[in-house]
């Protein structure tokens, strides 16, 4: 007698009593993320793991139960604060896995520092994990057919799908998902841009993150009272396999600052490297912050071509608060285009009572024979105010304000807030770590900063006193 086949609710075939507990097999996979998760996927043994190294299944720990259990409504908004090394890459993994197998219409976004950090094809990346553990179920419940590329994975049948994307300032723009998943997002530099294109897209969003300090989207949204985000919290002394023992071999070769950011959640990291380290969101970023007629306005700009040219507008009140109104950054245009950007401003408002720029910007160009200021004003009618003197002097004027709460952005001024976050010193040779520095990196944040430290020393210029007690 032949055994009756039974079609698999994943689409093989089974046989007799094997179908009957396959099919009940995959209810409770439907049902329970954390069944699926314990009983079926498999992961790569972290390193230090007291089990064998390779393939090992996937048996969560209670604090990754309780995670599981937490996200796998998929409603509402998660910020996970965690020590290194607790497997949260491969659990958010898994949930998303367990979304697109099981739940109709399910999408998701993945947004990480870098595309290799997305998809590299191996186990290190999110999308290697997503592969590792897919490639290692029961036939039973894979799908008939799967759609995997290069940062996509989909079901066709069950019209799901998990895209990846590298930070960037339109991560997700246009999109609407079930779960968005931002990894590591306390290290991402743009942060703030992005999350213009990203808060609206899910009803789900989880920000995965050790810390790095209060300088960025991640502690804001930590320490911010009024946030929609529920907090959750994995120190390591959850992790059943973590000691002392572990703890001493871990932290033997690593800085007071490296411990407090990998191991002990803290968000009290050194801000040596900051520039700007007194700069507080909460103090500095106001949405009240917008142009108003009565009081002078003022531009300031960064000249660029292949870098970016920032210019700011802000205006100053008789207490000599400072208010950044708005920010225009763009790069490979000539001098024509941002003259109608200022001229267009202008139209807006009112005429600059100064405009203020980088004194470079007098240097004549050997293919013109003219300068930047010289072509403002002669073609344009805008005049332009310089002042020569040493970064620090503008650094200083610019801490000045910060410690005083008298400078205010706007918080639609989104990539200035994202460069005062993350404008830094290079780091001090390891022979000699106490080396004073007073010239910041020249980087991707450096644009908007320099912008802003030629209006202060230019409407503010230090005093002979302060150079001497700075």
């Amino acid at each position: 007698m032949t055994a009756r086949a039974t079609q698999s609710p994943a689409g093989g075939l089974l046989y007799g009593d094997s179908a009957r507990e396959a099919v009940a097999e995959f209810a409770r996979c439907t049902c329970d993320p954390v069944y699926f998760v314990n009983n079926y996927c498999r992961i790569l043994a972290p390193a230090g793991a007291r089990t064998a190294a390779g393939v090992i299944p996937f048996r969560l720990y209670p604090y990754q139960k309780r995670i599981l259990r937490r996200l796998g409504g998929m409603e509402g908004n998660f910020l996970i604060e965690k020590s290194r090394q607790m497997g949260l890459s491969w659990l958010l993994t898994a949930l998303e896995l367990w979304g697109a197998l099981f739940r109709p219409g399910f999408t998701a976004l993945n947004v990480s520092r870098k595309q290799e950090e997305v998809d590299d094809r191996t186990p290190k990346s999110i999308f290697g994990k997503l592969r590792f553990m897919y490639e290692r179920l029961p036939g039973f419940l894979k799908p008939a057919e799967v759609d995997s590329a290069f940062m996509r994975f989909a079901v066709p049948g069950l019209d799901s799908f998990i895209r990846d994307e590298s930070a960037n300032d339109d991560a997700g723009r246009g999109g609407t998902f079930s779960l968005v998943l931002i990894d590591e997002a306390a290290h991402i530099d743009n942060a703030e841009t992005m999350w213009l294109a990203l808060r609206q897209t899910s009803p789900c969003i989880v920000l995965n993150s050790t810390p790095n300090g209060k300088g960025n989207l991640f502690a804001r949204i930590r320490f911010d009272r009024a946030s929609s985000f529920h907090v959750m919290r994995v120190h390591w002394r959850e992790h059943p396999e973590r000691d002392e023992a572990w703890y001493a071999a871990m932290t033997r070769d690593m800085t007071e600052e490296e411990i407090a950011q990998e191991l002990e959640i803290s968000y009290e990291k050194s801000t040596r490297d900051r520039v700007y380290g007194e700069f507080d969101y909460s103090v500095h970023v106001r949405d009240d912050v917008a142009y108003n007629e009565a009081l002078p306005l003022y531009t300031a700009q960064d000249f660029g071509y292949r870098d970016p040219w920032a210019i700011l507008w802000l205006q100053t009140d008789p207490m000599d608060n400072v208010y950044v109104i708005d920010e225009y950054i763009n790069n490979g245009e000539i001098v024509d285009h941002y003259a109608k950007v200022l001229l267009d401003k202008e139209k807006r408002h009112k005429r600059a009572s100064a405009n203020y720029a980088d004194p470079a910007g007098r240097q004549s160009s050997p293919l013109t024979g003219s300068s930047i200021i010289y072509e403002f004003r002669r073609r344009y009618g805008i005049h332009i105010q310089t002042r020569v003197c040493p970064v620090v002097d503008g650094i200083t004027a610019v801490k000045r304000a910060l410690r005083e709460k008298r400078l205010f952005i706007s918080s639609k001024c989104v990539h200035l807030i994202d460069c005062i976050e993350n404008y830094r010193y290079a780091p001090a040779p390891s022979h000699a770590p106490n080396r004073g520095r007073e010239e910041p990196l020249h980087d991707w944040a450096s644009h908007a900063m320099d912008a802003l430290r030629y209006f202060f020393v230019n409407r503010y210029p230090l005093r002979r006193v302060e150079w001497e007690i700075r």
